[in-house]
């Protein structure tokens, strides 16, 4: 005997029910983000070589690093090695200097067509015929030998960004 106010539990949903408006859920989730990924890259600003994260604050503390940097594209600065696709590498000396200022180097001799590498006591630069630059680009010799390609750069929330677009100093700067 059953009471009339006696609770009846709902008949069961169908599983084939359930199935298909959980897919037209998924389905619609998709297309949605599908729609706002083009809507994200059309407002985010391009990218550029002049607000490019070269190293991090940890990397240049124990010294200058040497950095060979993917520009988006030829610049025409010394060194400059020709990628695939149209792009270009440009190899770079990232170093610290006293005042918490970075300096950010092409590392590429302007005098001879060789690179420009760290020299073994760390506070200073030489290319492959002897001749020296200090870490922060100007040359340690006296004479007409001109001082290495410089590039704008900062420290931003312990990554150094620089502006590799021209450069700042030394040859080619404007």
């Amino acid at each position: 005997m059953t009471r009339p106010d006696a609770y009846e539990p709902p008949p069961p949903l169908p599983v084939r029910r359930a199935m298909i408006g959980g897919l037209v859920g998924f389905a619609a989730l998709i297309v949605l983000l599908l729609l706002i990924r083009p809507l994200i890259f059309s407002v985010a600003p391009p990218r550029g070589d002049d607000n490019l994260g070269v190293a991090s604050f940890d990397e240049i503390v124990a010294g200058p690093i040497s950095r060979a940097v993917l520009l988006t594209e030829p610049r025409g600065l010394l060194g400059e090695r020709t990628q695939p696709a149209g792009r270009a590498a440009v190899t770079l000396i990232i170093a610290l200097l006293p005042g918490s200022e970075v300096a950010v180097l092409n590392a590429w001799s302007p005098l001879d067509p060789c690179p420009v590498t760290v020299a073994g006591d760390g506070a200073s630069l030489v290319d492959c015929n002897g001749r020296r630059w200090a870490i922060d680009g100007a040359p340690l010799e006296g004479g007409a030998q001109p001082p290495l390609q410089r590039f704008a750069a900062a420290l931003n929330n312990g990554a150094v960004i620089a502006d590799l677009s021209a450069p700042v100093s030394g040859p080619g700067a404007p």
